[in-house]
């Protein structure tokens, strides 16, 4: 029974170990898994049992009864090895789950972190692609403006040009 409580004891210590959990900040979201702990309700037991010591000298007395109670005794304590050991290769098997998560998560983290800074010197030369193409178009039409009044005053000119030719002829 002491076995038990302590075994009880070390699990609700195990319940209380605080989880690591990544600092977040406002722009990111980073799924973080955590192990949900679950209590088992207890099992109820379909056979009644008589808790009889067994006496010293067995073979005089229910010799029979014996056997069945040292059957089941060893039945039992089969079972509760195969259980450690299951439940060893569970926690073990989620403590490995849980690692590897929190080691997604850090890596998710700086995954994030450096595509925020791409983004922004994306953005930023984006702003100054606009800012160029805003200029440029701005110089087009200036040229055109300019190429526009060049055809008029060349056009004036040779009128001029050819009014100044009739009038020395």
């Amino acid at each position: 029974m002491e076995e038990s409580d302590s075994e009880d004891e070390k699990a609700k210590k195990k319940k209380k170990k605080k989880v690591k959990t990544p600092v977040s900040s406002d722009d990111e979201d980073v799924p973080v898994v955590r192990r949900k702990v679950i209590d088992v309700p207890a099992f109820k037991i379909d056979e009644e049992a008589d808790a009889r010591e067994i006496p010293v000298n067995c073979e005089t007395v229910n010799c029979e009864t014996c056997k069945i109670i040292k059957k089941k005794n060893s039945e039992l304590i089969n079972n509760m090895n195969m259980f450690k050991e299951l439940y060893d290769v569970l926690n073990k098997a989620m403590n490995i789950y849980n690692e590897t998560s929190e080691e997604q998560a850090t890596t998710m983290k700086t995954l994030q972190g450096a595509f925020m800074i791409k983004r922004k010197v994306v953005n930023n030369y984006i702003e100054k692609c606009a800012v160029l193409e805003q200029k440029l178009e701005t110089q087009r039409i200036e040229t055109e403006r300019v190429n526009r009044l060049l055809k008029s005053t060349h056009v004036l000119l040779m009128s001029l040009t050819g009014f100044i030719q009739l009038w020395k002829a």
